[in-house]
């Protein structure tokens, strides 16, 4: 919906009136992480935005038990939403006319008695206090029948202040229901690229390890992102491990000790395993190039030393012959 007004310039502007999903009442778990997830996006990207919190009478409690959910999406989805509360708008709808003035008493009731992790979170006892205030006077009531209900709306909504840098105050989040089966698949996740790093299957550690790193910048939450850095310090592990035994190798392959063809292979095996490896850089917290470049320098520096020796011994064999023809 398109509602004309009047900018802060004294011009005409247009308020677009977004609709967005509900959450844990849609098709599933990842039907609810991408709804999450596509509408901090496509906040972020807004030159300015008014949140408008719509609260169902049915979903709010008799208590307010409801507004902890409620709440603790707008905690989530918004970094410091106590910096913006003049921003915030918050409407009823489906409440019985007999219930309308009982509103503000139940959120009176529930700040009063919000649980010891509640009152905890500042920024959730912020936004609850904001709405104790917000409905003191009379709570905003939206009855789909009434047009005037509707312009009041739409009048208060445009008063609100706005965010203007939506891209610093919005994250992407994930609603509790839909957190519980993405932590299970996350732990399925991490435990398929550690086993690929114990089988030595770089491959696919790799196509694991892009996954996750895709899935921790898209949903920056904590779990995802305490599981990608423990991953990448795993990664950077197996690559010091892999750095030390083609060190050692090529030690024993060109400094005159017990060699073979099979060291030669193991050292090339060991290169092509940290080239592969250095293709997800980017989605490590690390630097994967480095252990490449520092393997590539102990090859020159071998090679040149191996040179440095073939010559020597073409000079000594070539003063031999020169001794034996004489």
């Amino acid at each position: 919906v398109c509602a004309p007004t009047a900018g802060n310039d004294k011009q005409d502007c247009t308020v677009t009136l977004c609709d967005t999903p509900g959450f844990e009442d849609t098709e599933g778990a990842e039907v609810d992480i991408a709804n999450a997830y596509s509408i901090a996006k496509a906040t972020r990207m807004c030159q300015s935005v008014r949140p408008f919190v719509l609260i169902s009478w049915l979903g709010m409690g008799d208590r307010g038990e409801g507004l902890t959910k409620v709440l603790g999406i707008l905690v989530r989805m918004f970094k410091n939403p106590s910096n913006n509360l003049d921003s915030f708008t918050y409407a009823f709808t489906k409440v019985p006319p007999y219930r309308e003035g009982h509103i503000h008493g139940i959120l009176e009731n529930k700040l009063k008695h919000v649980s010891e992790s509640e009152s905890n979170n500042q920024e959730f006892v912020a936004l609850l206090q904001d709405m104790v205030r917000k409905t003191k006077e009379r709570a905003l009531i939206i009855n789909p029948l009434d047009d005037a209900s509707r312009r009041e709306v739409l009048q208060i909504v445009l008063k609100a202040q706005t965010i203007n840098e939506p891209h610093t105050a919005l994250r992407s989040y994930v609603a509790d229901s839909a957190l519980y089966l993405l932590e299970t698949q996350l732990g399925k996740m991490v435990e398929s690229i550690y086993r690929a790093l114990d089988q030595g299957n770089d491959a696919l550690m790799c196509y694991k390890f892009r996954q996750l790193g895709n899935l921790s910048e898209q949903i920056p939450v904590f779990s995802i992102q305490n599981a990608h850095q423990r991953c990448s310090q795993r990664v950077l592990s197996h690559i010091d491990r892999v750095v030390e035994g083609l060190f050692t190798r090529l030690d024993t392959t060109f400094c005159g000790k017990d060699s073979s063809s099979d060291d030669l292979k193991l050292c090339k095996e060991s290169v092509e395993r940290l080239v592969q490896i250095s293709t997800i850089d980017s989605y490590v917290h690390g630097d994967v190039h480095d252990s490449v470049d520092r393997c590539m320098t102990k090859i020159l520096h071998t090679q040149e030393a191996l040179s440095k020796s073939v010559q020597i011994l073409l000079s000594r064999l070539e003063k031999d012959a020169e001794a034996v023809m004489r």
